[in-house]
């Protein structure tokens, strides 16, 4: 996906769209929603899941320890819920950190990571305003539903 318009392949340790899609399949794995494994040459939707007429984008994270939510600023297509995980490559793991809707994440600060603005929100503020983990409608989704 090097060629795509919309690749970003900002560093050299990881390549971007692997690392996402670590994070797809890790909330895949936790709810037992299933990964789109579509080559979509035009682009997503913009999200990676519908549940019940509620898209979801996964947006992952490899800075482990203090990990943020972003996201671009002048995005056309917007999910519903953003679910922020964090990925750890080289140890095969990835975890959930938390959730913002899509109003909360249009509304974040700015901040350049060093390729321009994001919007960004950060993973520890998600859990001080209770939105740690999975939102809770998928939280109920995985084992109590047999789909992990």
């Amino acid at each position: 996906k090097a060629a795509f318009a919309s690749s970003n392949p900002w560093t050299k340790e990881h390549n971007t769209h692997f690392v996402g899609l670590c994070g797809e399949a890790v909330v895949a794995i936790r709810t037992g929603l299933k990964v789109d494994r579509e080559l979509r040459l035009n682009g997503d939707p913009g999200f990676d899941f519908d549940e019940d007429g509620v898209t979801y984008d996964a947006k992952a994270a490899t800075f482990l320890s203090d990990p943020d939510l972003k996201e671009f600023p002048g995005k056309e297509k917007w999910a519903d819920v953003y679910i922020l995980v964090a990925v750890d490559i080289p140890n095969r793991r990835g975890c959930v950190v938390g959730w913002a809707t899509r109003g909360q994440l249009q509304g974040a600060t700015l901040r350049d990571y060093g390729h321009g603005n994001m919007l960004s929100l950060n993973g520890r503020m998600l859990g001080a305003i209770g939105q740690a983990g999975l939102p809770p409608e998928l939280q109920a989704l995985g084992v109590a539903n047999g789909r992990s």
